[in-house]
């Protein structure tokens, strides 16, 4: 009988290997919710970073979730994903003035 699996978007994952996978994926959302913490300062206030930061930033991240998606890290993908947003608004903020 083959093992329990199930599908994470690109690929077939073992149940166990996602498992094995689980404290990563809490780590990584927590620095991920902990770097938007940390951006709201930014967002909210008068001082932002350089356009370029913000893009390099917001496009790095952007590829980030991506690949924690493919890899079935969810919680990541969403941290991350938010903190993304947060950058590329940091970016919309810079080209409105």
């Amino acid at each position: 009988m083959p093992p329990l699996s199930y599908f994470t978007g690109c690929r077939l994952v073992c149940v166990e290997e996602a498992l094995l996978m689980i404290w990563q994926d809490i780590l990584m959302m927590v620095g991920g919710f902990g770097f938007a913490l940390g951006l709201l300062p930014s967002l909210l206030g008068k001082n932002k970073p350089a356009k370029s930061s913000c893009a390099i930033t917001g496009g790095i991240l952007t590829a980030y979730v991506v690949a924690m998606a493919t890899l079935g890290l969810i919680l990541s993908a969403v941290a991350v994903g938010i903190t993304a947003i947060m950058w590329w608004l940091l970016l919309f903020q810079q080209v409105k003035k």
